[in-house]
């Protein structure tokens, strides 16, 4: 599956009713991109055994799992291609690795616009970083009973939330809150073609001296990190200052930063549940 590095039409979105109890339901994956960056809570399911593993990269014993889909990046090329990154990690059992504690596993999952799925797994040292085991495996959705991922949206897209305001009144209330943040359009802008949204669940809201709403998000790769500190202010202005932090050489780097605005149409969407 090529790498690709984001634009899109956002169609239009049907929400239930409030007297309605949303049933989680298993969305295609035309519909993807539209849920992921309008406040969807969506989560993904793998069947190995429909699968196809990559020879020589199987170490690891793999059962079928599920994973929540969150802080991930998607990457849309000229409204049409898209590719979604991100990842998790967590510890396991490092016994069968002949450590005396815990191992960290990395999960990555890499899903684009043709419904192919790569998914890596690499268990490593968590006191030198060495790479102990890896496991890779291919899968597709929209085939069926063939069919080796499934995504599921857990709840429907959300309410977007239009300004300052109506996000201070969200984060009073305790509105369950998702973000989408387009990188690639904030300025310094990277790219008029083309977006890159940062997305996720948002969690830890809190005012600063000055009466703004920060938060902290950040996404997981192999080894390393991204720090997004996030500050929106009543004039519906937003700064980001981002870093990559290495666990390896524990330093970070590629400081930057970015400004943006909060909309329904604007570079950061904040969206209630």
């Amino acid at each position: 599956m090529a790498m690709i590095t984001i634009g899109f039409i956002l169609l239009g979105l049907v929400l239930p009713s409030h007297g309605q109890v949303y049933q989680p339901r298993d969305i295609t994956n035309a519909e993807f991109l539209q849920y992921y960056i309008s406040g969807a809570a969506l989560s993904y399911q793998i069947d190995v055994k429909k699968c196809q593993p990559e020879p020589g990269r199987n170490n690891i014993t793999l059962y079928s799992f599920s994973e929540d889909i969150d802080h991930g990046y998607v990457t849309v090329i000229k409204d049409a291609q898209w590719e979604m990154n991100f990842g998790v990690e967590r510890q396991v059992n490092g016994q069968r690795l002949n450590l005396t504690g815990p191992a960290f596993r990395y999960t990555g999952f890499s899903l684009d616009n043709t419904g192919e799925a790569i998914i890596g797994f690499n268990d490593v040292n968590p006191v030198n970083n060495k790479n102990l085991a890896q496991a890779e495996i291919y899968c597709h959705m929209d085939q069926g009973d063939t069919s080796g991922l499934r995504i599921v949206a857990t709840s429907p897209p959300g309410t977007a939330l239009a300004n300052f305001v109506q996000l201070q009144t969200a984060v009073n209330v305790g509105y369950s809150l998702y973000y989408a943040i387009d990188i690639y359009r904030c300025k310094p802008v990277v790219s008029t073609s083309d977006h890159q949204w940062i997305a996720g669940r948002l969690t830890g809201t809190r005012y600063d001296p000055d009466g703004n709403i920060v938060f902290t998000v950040q996404t997981t790769g192999l080894g390393f990190i991204t720090v997004f500190n996030v500050k929106v202010k009543p004039d519906n202005s937003v700064t980001i200052k981002l870093y990559v932090y290495s666990k390896a050489s524990k330093s970070s780097f590629e400081n930057q930063d970015k400004n943006c605005t909060l909309g329904t149409q604007d570079t950061v969407r904040i969206f209630r549940q």
